[in-house]
């Protein structure tokens, strides 16, 4: 049985396409305790209130919103250092026990007519990273229970299935400055919207305090293979079940999602976002939807044969320029290992600046890898280790959030700065990173996007060789772009 959501009527880009739709379950991050509402996600205000050492809340409301869960679950058992997925699936699952009827007649491999993939994460080799977290996890989560209740069942497999189906179908949730704070679990009418590599669709984060009334716009449809298209045996159920979903505990509370077209579609076409991030190479994509949702994307993007410019271009500039800082050579380079400490080392300096804000600090650390490349340290075949240094293509993926930093960060050093000189040449740098970092995402004709690409990197690249002044150089190419 697959499932889907298609537009019950044409939609124009940029429309609203859903309301507000609050989460099933949801959890922050464990870093985020002492700073935002455990039930709503907004920030603290300087007096909370606490159930636990652990969690707070913004309000009363909130507070009560919470309570019931809050007391079923210590982290004391927990084996990660992160316990969102495990808080998460702790929640779901009182929220299913209160309520049996909501999931009993709903087909084995659903539970609030969310797919678990439990069968297939399983499946795993008994060493396989994700198989040893969903046993450690569902272990921890029934030892938890069983600390305010001895009826409980010790094969786990329900624990295992609620933690699947987190694991399946969370999405992370961002704060209004794009910092990812937590985890949260949606019904249906999100989460059977399908992923495409060319979607049509995206969706954004809103507080309870947000007043949007937006109509629905799409509806559910599936495809039963045994029966035919549109005769699903389980959809009156899953449907008549949707008021099971959002119970009074829990309606109007935690970060709600909405929807939104970002192309035009027609009456009855499907709904589509991205699982991924859509600015990796075809292999990247197919690899990441491969390991964590068990399935291979055949959508038009994908498909293409030839490989589409973009995906051709994506893979061009996937490639490390790797140097030996001496005349040997190296027969078993790590890609991967190499891609996760470059990926590592820009999400800790943007996380610095975020945390702390100083953007001086993130300026240096972005611009050396930028400037200098990356150096990492490697296994050769024997037990010695060599320096490598990395360089990245200009509009390498994993650059693109280096240069949003880099072009919020130079935005902030050019208000704190008392000098006008410095302060006129910070704003240019920012808007010059702003500009670079447009032309690199941008989606328009082939033809359009070759001659960006182009002018951009040959300048990037001439601004790479050069040991001149960064600021100016970086304007320069911002003043090129204006007039492509």
């Amino acid at each position: 049985m697959e499932m889907e959501m298609r537009a019950m009527e044409d939609i124009e880009m940029a429309e609203d396409i859903t309301p507000p739709l609050p989460p099933l379950t949801a959890a922050l991050h464990d870093a985020f305790f002492l700073t935002h509402c455990s039930s709503c996600f907004s920030p603290l205000p300087n007096s909370s209130i606490s159930h636990s050492n652990l969690l707070r809340y913004c309000s009363p409301i909130c507070s009560r919103s919470d309570s019931l869960t809050a007391a079923v679950f210590s982290t004391d058992h927990f084996p990660f250092s992160d316990t969102s997925d495990l808080r998460a699936s702790l929640r779901l699952l009182h929220l299913l026990l209160s309520d049996p009827s909501a999931w009993r007649s709903a087909p084995p491999e659903r539970i609030f007519g969310l797919l678990t993939n439990r069968e297939k994460l399983m499946l795993a080799e008994d060493d396989s990273e994700v198989f040893v977290k969903i046993r450690k996890g569902a272990d921890a989560m029934a030892a938890s229970r069983r600390t305010n209740s001895a009826d409980i069942r010790y094969d786990n497999a329900l624990e295992e299935a609620i933690l699947c189906l987190v694991l399946t179908n969370a999405v992370e949730v961002q704060d209004s400055v794009g910092q990812t704070i937590g985890i949260a679990v949606y019904h249906p009418t999100f989460c059977w919207i399908n992923h495409s590599c060319s979607p049509n669709a995206c969706y954004r984060f809103d507080t309870p305090s947000d007043s949007i009334n937006t109509r629905l716009r799409i509806s559910p449809f599936c495809t039963d293979i045994g029966t035919g298209e549109g005769s699903c045996n389980q959809m009156s159920t899953v449907r008549r079940n949707f008021s099971h979903f959002i119970t009074k505990d829990f309606q109007g509370y935690g970060p709600r999602v909405m929807v939104r077209s970002i192309k035009s579609m027609r009456k009855g076409e499907a709904v589509t976002i991205a699982y991924c991030d859509l600015l990796q190479p075809k292999a990247v994509r197919q690899s990441e939807l491969l390991s964590r949702y068990k399935f291979v994307c055949s959508c038009q993007r994908c498909s293409a044969k030839p490989p589409t410019y973009v995906d051709h271009a994506l893979q061009e500039i996937s490639a490390f320029n790797v140097e030996l800082l001496d005349s040997t050579s190296i027969s078993n380079f790590d890609y991967d290992t190499a891609m996760r400490r470059i990926d590592d080392y820009v999400n800790n300096a943007i996380a610095e600046y975020l945390s702390i804000g100083s953007p001086e600090s993130c300026c240096e650390k972005l611009q050396n890898l930028l400037t200098l490349g990356f150096y990492d340290e490697q296994a050769e075949d024997g037990d010695g280790k060599q320096l490598l240094n990395l360089r990245l293509h200009p509009v390498h993926f994993l650059l693109l959030n280096a240069y949003t930093a880099l072009a919020s960060a130079y935005k902030v050093r050019s208000w704190n700065d008392d000098e006008n000189q410095c302060n006129a040449t910070m704003s240019k740098t920012s808007a010059a990173y702003s500009l670079f970092l447009a032309a690199g995402r941008r989606r328009s004709r082939h033809v359009r996007i070759t001659v960006i690409v182009r002018v951009i990197v040959v300048k990037f690249k001439m601004f790479l060789s050069k040991t001149g002044n960064l600021s100016l150089s970086l304007v320069s190419i911002a003043y090129s772009m204006e007039v492509i």
